[in-house]
């Protein structure tokens, strides 16, 4: 994916992100996520990585609260995500799903490990709801974002 495709894709996320926010079913839909791990789709570990950081730095930006936490958590899921899509074809609709889903359930994960690793209020946990539509809303946003990045040369 090409930088200044990405970049493009950050600020519409977030003008989506703030959005999301306004309702707050929705607010627990990632699209700077979804960024990141559309990013991660061609299987090249480094421009993943720097997708993740510069999603998830936009996001720490955004929410305030643990600077770093979604930095962290997304260039891991990106990062890792890439070096399984450098060995399986990922861009592809099924295993693009597969991605997004097992996306959301690690960054969701890793946040909440992180929180109590280091001692930070979980305040009220979310529940299996807030947990679905994350999942459901985060796979069909990127089915959509991925239609778009498809289209780009360097995703093919």
């Amino acid at each position: 994916m090409r930088a200044r495709t990405l970049l493009v894709m950050c600020a519409a996320a977030l003008g989506l992100h703030a959005l999301l926010g306004v309702w707050p079913p929705l607010g627990s839909i990632d699209p700077l996520l979804v960024v990141a791990v559309i990013a991660t789709l061609p299987g090249r570990p480094g421009a993943a990585l720097g997708a993740g950081l510069l999603t998830g730095i936009l996001e720490d930006a955004w929410a305030g609260g643990w600077f770093g936490q979604h930095a962290l958590t997304h260039a891991t899921v990106a990062y890792l995500l890439s070096i399984l899509a450098a060995r399986v074809d990922l861009v592809q609709l099924r295993p693009a799903m597969l991605a997004l889903v097992v996306a959301s359930v690690a960054d969701w994960g890793m946040q909440l490990s992180l929180a109590v690793m280091f001692g930070k209020s979980l305040g009220d946990p979310p529940g299996a709801t807030a947990w679905s539509i994350a999942i459901v809303g985060n796979t069909l946003l990127g089915l959509v974002v991925r239609r778009v990045a498809v289209g780009d040369d360097a995703m093919r």
